[in-house]
């Protein structure tokens, strides 16, 4: 099957649902699939190999032009959507299905494409963006009425879409509410090997941890994560476990503002925090426990 995944999240801009992407484009490439990504960038074609080392060697990618950076947001960019060139590529690649990601600029050029091609569009929806701490990265008040307009927007799309898949049942029936019908099918991601017992010590060498309990974060440090609530939880362990530490990994805008929280609270020496590690080296191998 040829597979022309649309998405305004993708490498080098870290979230989950770039990952969710990378996760399903990896595995339908490695069972045979022809994939091609449209994504922000630069016109014109760019290895994938070159651009985006984590894809599977077979996955083609197009950048999509007219995009502008996103504020405040590294590697994030907002997308007008480029009709023209878009399907004079679609066209020679020729997809069987289209599958958008997101409800913004390159998602709406899917579901144009899948209209003008006359072949299905699946969404997978990712994101809750009538929550409060999501309209908060967005240049307009964090009112009531602006969340629910997020919400309407959102299902809006969805219903664009000639199926929608959701990650969890939590999420069908988020959807289901907004009148939208779902098939759950969960974020998948390459299974690990056990660590041995000698690696896990060198692992907790290489990040500086003692024998003690080790909490761990894993994801992209930003406002909508809770990190600080986190913390106060963690603080509180440590209360009654002296020896647990808590393990950060990842970066993101909020990095400042939650290294000072964690000085606030006076748990900073039992907080390792470890920037962000390339997504194949997490995949390849297993962190502290």
């Amino acid at each position: 099957m040829r597979v022309a995944v649309f998405t305004d999240s993708f490498l080098p801009y870290i979230c989950g649902a770039t990952f969710a992407a990378l996760n399903q484009i990896n595995a339908l490439a490695e069972a045979g699939h022809h994939i091609r990504i449209y994504c922000p960038g630069a016109s014109g074609p760019i290895s994938a190999d070159a651009d985006s080392p984590e894809l599977h060697e077979s996955v083609s990618l197009q950048k999509v032009p007219l995009s502008l950076p996103w504020g405040g947001q590294p590697d994030l960019n907002v997308v007008f959507p480029a009709i023209w060139p878009t399907m004079r590529d679609l066209r020679k690649f020729k997809p069987d299905v289209i599958h958008v990601h997101t409800e913004w600029g390159t998602g709406w050029a899917g579901i144009f494409a899948a209209w003008r091609l006359g072949i299905p569009a699946v969404g997978t929806f990712h994101t809750f963006w009538d929550d409060p701490r999501y309209v908060h990265h967005f240049p307009w008040p964090n009112w009531k009425v602006i969340q629910r307009a997020m919400g309407a927007y959102s299902a809006f799309f969805y219903r664009r879409c000639t199926a929608t898949i959701a990650p969890s049942s939590s999420v069908e029936s988020h959807l289901k509410k907004r009148g939208l019908k779902a098939v759950v099918v969960s974020n998948g991601m390459p299974t690990p090997k056990l660590s041995s017992d000698e690696e896990i010590q060198n692992l907790r060498a290489e990040f500086g941890l003692n024998d003690g309990p080790t909490f761990l974060y894993l994801g992209r440090v930003s406002y909508e994560k809770s990190l600080p609530l986190c913390l106060a939880a963690f603080k509180a362990v440590l209360t009654t476990i002296p020896d647990a530490q808590f393990v950060m990994i990842g970066d993101g805008p909020e990095m400042a503002a939650i290294k000072a929280e964690a000085g606030r609270l006076e748990i900073e020496p039992s907080v390792i925090f470890t920037g962000a590690v390339p997504h194949d080296e997490l995949i390849r191998r297993n962190l502290p426990r």
